[in-house]
């Protein structure tokens, strides 16, 4: 059920924008000037389907809704919790203002209402300090409740902890959420993925931290070349059980073809099927080992051309024999498709280098000047790691009809990269179907889709159009 509109009133107590979302190519783009909410807009709904109500609390807007291509809906409607006494001035209690969200929702034809709790909060386990100490070491303990957040120095409280890193946390630490069923099955059921703009760097959660004053942030472009290989390995993995098995029954297979019943045979191909399926194969084999997934000795010959006369127990045998093939293979596929698309977008962009794959090391560089010379990911300039994110990000991170939200592609990409960015994004879109969000500056993001774009517009632009129609 994919999202067909957003419409967000009041924002910053000034905008009111309302963004239908393009169905058919699955991409849109909204642009506007500085401080017109573009990443706010972006930052609400990654709040909302990600189910974090109190980020929707600390943002100025009075309603915010999400509608469905399904007809189902969330309404977020943020009003104060309490007014002034009768006594009392503003400027009196302004600090003692609280702010609350009333989620209204439509599912499956049945409409209801929810109030989220304040925050978010923790269980009494014994290890909550510990554990926030070792999942979040950016974090440093100054009080009993209380920690200040580097590199920003922001004081933060154990619920502004709950509330703001619960998704990095393990899920037994927090108190269960009254959040209804109903209400959480549409916000599961449309995954989101936000791409932000500080994405050069991420926080090293493989090594021990040594205490609560220290952490380490690793470039994503090394984490991602390290899932990469986790990848790599996986299938492989998958490659080898399904092979196992297909192999050890082979000869039981072949022998219920030869000697069973015609309703347990496979159909059998002829000897010009069989040359055809095994060269194809043979290519497909050649065509993993080039995107780095199997080693040259993987290599199988094809000893059969469509000439040969096969004897019938010839092309019985064959035929459980290419059937085989084909199942073990088509583990492959998948990450193939995505590898070989990376290595088109990138080695297409970047100059005098080439990217490399392999199951050692995920992904690496190599001079194109200078043979045998190795470039770390962690080397490239910040442009080329930034176009590098984007495109692992899309391809190996999205699954169908996720919501990818991307803030500012643009950033440290040359022009060219930028007017390719779109053709690029299609060409991912169409291996892998998923819906894209995408907030730019920049018209050569838009390049010529302006089709797919949607212009942000403040209230002073709505008065100048009102004018322009009543004067015509």
């Amino acid at each position: 059920m994919p999202m067909s509109e957003i419409i967000v009133e009041g924002l910053f107590d000034t905008f009111r924008h309302k963004i239908e979302l393009n169905q058919d190519s699955k991409v849109t783009i909204i642009y506007g000037p500085n401080g017109f909410g573009k990443t706010t807009v972006l930052r609400m709904v990654d709040a909302l389907m990600c189910g974090n109500y109190t980020s929707l609390r600390s943002i100025q807007f009075t309603a915010f809704m999400i509608e469905f291509s399904t007809g189902d809906f969330i309404h977020v409607l943020r009003t104060k919790s309490g007014s002034p006494m009768p006594d009392e001035t503003i400027d009196e209690v302004e600090t003692e203002i609280q702010w609350k969200v009333e989620v209204r929702y439509k599912y499956a034809q049945e409409a209801s209402v929810y109030y989220p709790s304040a925050h978010h909060t923790f269980n009494n386990s014994e290890n909550v300090l510990s554990i926030i100490s070792h999942r979040l070491p950016w974090l440093r303990r100054i009080g009993d409740q209380r920690w200040r957040s580097n590199p920003s120095g922001e004081i933060l409280s154990i619920e502004d902890i709950a509330d703001r890193y619960r998704d990095q946390l393990p899920v037994e630490l927090m108190v269960q959420s009254d959040e209804p069923d109903a209400l959480r099955f549409l916000r599961n059921a449309n995954e989101v993925r936000f791409v932000k703009t500080q994405r050069l760097e991420a926080t090293d959660s493989s090594q021990p931290q040594l205490n609560d004053r220290h952490f380490s942030l690793v470039p994503m472009v090394e984490k991602y070349a390290t899932e990469l290989r986790d990848e790599i390995q996986k299938t492989l993995g998958e490659y080898g059980k399904r092979s196992q098995l297909l192999d050890r029954t082979f000869p039981n297979r072949v022998i219920r073809q030869l000697q069973g019943s015609v309703s347990e045979q496979l159909e059998t191909l002829s000897g010009q099927q069989l040359s055809c399926q095994l060269g194809e194969q043979e290519k497909r084999v050649t065509r993993y080992q080039q995107v780095g997934l199997l080693d040259r000795q993987s290599t199988a010959t094809n000893y059969f051309s469509s000439s040969e006369d096969y004897e019938n127990t010839t092309e019985r045998v064959l035929s459980v024999y290419v059937k085989d093939n084909e199942q073990k293979l088509s583990v492959l596929e998948p990450l193939a498709k995505k590898i070989e698309l990376l290595k088109e977008i990138i080695n297409q962009h970047f100059a005098y280098k080439q990217i490399e794959v392999s199951g050692e090391s995920g992904f690496y560089f190599s001079s194109t000047r200078r043979s045998g010379e190795k470039i770390r990911p962690s080397d490239l300039s910040s442009g080329e790691q930034h176009l590098l994110i984007l495109a692992y990000e899309l391809l190996f991170n999205t699954s169908k009809d996720m919501l990818i939200i991307i803030d500012e592609p643009e950033i440290s990409l040359h022009v060219v990269w930028q007017e390719e960015f779109l053709k690029n994004l299609e060409k991912i879109v169409k291996l892998s179907p998923f819906h894209v969000l995408i907030a730019t500056h920049s018209p050569q993001i838009i390049a010529d889709r302006w089709d797919l774009a949607y212009g942000l517009t403040g209230p002073d632009d709505l008065q100048k159009k009102s004018e322009e129609n009543n004067a015509n």
